[in-house]
């Protein structure tokens, strides 16, 4: 088996991304990000500028690949029960297992970011309305912050 040579750069982000608790996936996205970054500029990326990355956003754009590809809005909740577990996925994926794969509860929109765009929205109309809503209230969302916050103090 071959070693890979790992750049001093590279593997200062690798244990960057270690110390900040993020997954292998998470891991492999960015350091595949960065390669491309990389590729598009020819040099390292250490040295580039603001106009370098709105070059590249720039190009990722005109060849029609998503500047938000890692679908940072992604969410997840899975919730563990003896008998079912039930995992929501992305705001419209609904599965659930008695111990087996998941199965999906229902058919996948056609267009799943747009829809789930249009359900945050139409929460949102009704919050402005007035009217019972899916969406935090201020406090719930201060406390969730605080929260997190306080979670991430012992991380850094």
């Amino acid at each position: 088996m071959t070693e890979e040579r790992v750049s001093p750069l590279r593997q200062r982000m690798i244990e960057d991304m270690r110390i900040r608790g993020m997954g292998d996936k998470a891991q492999k996205y960015h350091i595949r990000a960065i390669k491309d970054f990389a590729a598009f500029l020819g040099r390292s990326p250490d040295i580039a500028t603001p106009d370098d990355l709105r070059a590249y956003q720039l190009h990722m754009a005109d060849t029609g690949v998503s500047v938000g590809d890692a679908q940072p809005d992604r969410q997840e909740l899975t919730i563990k029960g003896s008998v079912v577990s039930r995992s929501i996925t992305d705001f419209y994926v609904d599965t659930v297992s008695d111990g087996g794969d998941f199965i999906e509860m229902s058919e996948r929109p056609a267009n799943p970011r747009a829809s789930s765009l249009k359900a945050q929205l139409d929460d949102l109309l009704l919050c402005i309305a007035g009217k019972p809503n899916r969406l935090a209230t201020p406090g719930e969302a201060l406390r969730v912050q605080k929260l997190v916050e306080t979670m991430l103090v012992g991380r850094s």
